[in-house]
């Protein structure tokens, strides 16, 4: 709903950092289906096309929901799956000329971080602490800085990878970067109120 696009606001993201770390960590996987879901007006328009391509004859398209492919093959200029249904927990085989594969995504610490990883601030043994404007918290105040967009979904909510709100992180980056508000960052642009008056 409109309502549940709020939470991948600016104000959205202000409130979710100031959480405690135990509470932010809870809230993500609670907001797990906002960040993994589909818009309803893509999906709207994935339908009416492939609609539209019916009209003209068969739709060289299929999409199988779940099912589970286990193994990839070769096969002349395509490809053979080997699937299982997970509902009705039956395995066929499968061929197509093209594959779509959507993996998802599992954010890791870079092996760069191996370097620096005694002189950062950690909220547990995997998740860097990370400051509003996204960047690592080092143990000793210095004078550079590093910033990162990936494995913040603990400090940064379920709006961290959404690419909505990557001008926000950018400009708050930018902001930090040039001493200034050269973009200033907009508050207040929900109907909710996230925080207690």
């Amino acid at each position: 709903s409109k309502l549940a696009q709020e939470l991948f606001s600016p104000d959205y993201v202000d409130y979710f950092h100031s959480l405690p770390f135990e509470e932010r960590t809870s809230t993500v996987e609670d907001l797990n289906p906002l960040r993994h879901g589909i818009e309803s007006s893509t999906l709207t328009k994935i339908y009416d096309l492939l609609y539209h391509r019916s009209l003209k004859g068969k739709v060289p398209v299929t999409i199988q929901a779940s099912t589970e492919v286990s193994d990839i093959h070769k096969k002349g200029n395509g490809y053979e799956l080997e699937c299982k249904q997970l509902k009705v927990e039956r395995s066929f085989q499968y061929e197509a000329d093209r594959l779509i594969l959507s993996t998802g995504y599992k954010p890791k610490v870079s092996p760069f971080i191996e370097r620096i990883k005694d002189d950062i601030e950690w909220e547990d043994d995997k998740r860097f602490k990370v400051t509003k404007d996204y960047r690592l918290v080092f143990k000793q105040p210095r004078n550079h800085h590093f910033f990162t967009l990936t494995n913040i979904e603990h400090s940064h909510g379920s709006g961290a990878t959404n690419l909505g709100l990557s001008v926000q992180r950018n400009q708050r980056i930018l902001n930090v970067i040039a001493g200034r508000d050269v973009y200033p960052v907009p508050e207040e642009t929900t109907f909710q109120t996230f925080n207690l008056f």
